[in-house]
C-alpha cells in the first residue's frame, strides 16, 4: 500500500511529444484549488512530505535497496 504522500490531480489530457514521450497536463482548476487548500492547511504539506521521505527511502535508498538489486540481477547475468 502506498503512504499518503501526494494529492491525485486530475489530467486534463496527456500528448504525446518528440522521442515518444508522454506529456500530461492536468486540470487546472482543480490544481488551483488543491494549492489554496494546502496553503491554508500547512500541516498537510508537513504530513505528506515526512510520508514521501520514508517512502523513498524504503523503496528506492540506494545502500538498501537499489544497489544489492542491481547486484543481485549483474551476477545473475553474469553467471
Amino acid at each position: 500500500m502506498e503512504p499518503d504522500a501526494g494529492w491525485g490531480i486530475p489530467l486534463y489530457t496527456t500528448i504525446t511529444g518528440t522521442y515518444n514521450v508522454e506529456r500530461a497536463f492536468v486540470n487546472k482548476e482543480k490544481f488551483v484549488e488543491k494549492l489554496n487548500e494546502v496553503y491554508v492547511d500547512r500541516d498537510q504539506i508537513k504530513e505528506k512530505g515526512k510520508n514521501s521521505r520514508a517512502h523513498c527511502l524504503k523503496n528506492y535508498d540506494w545502500d538498501s535497496v537499489v544497489f544489492p538489486k542491481w547486484n543481485k540481477l549483474l551476477h545473475e547475468v553474469l553467471e
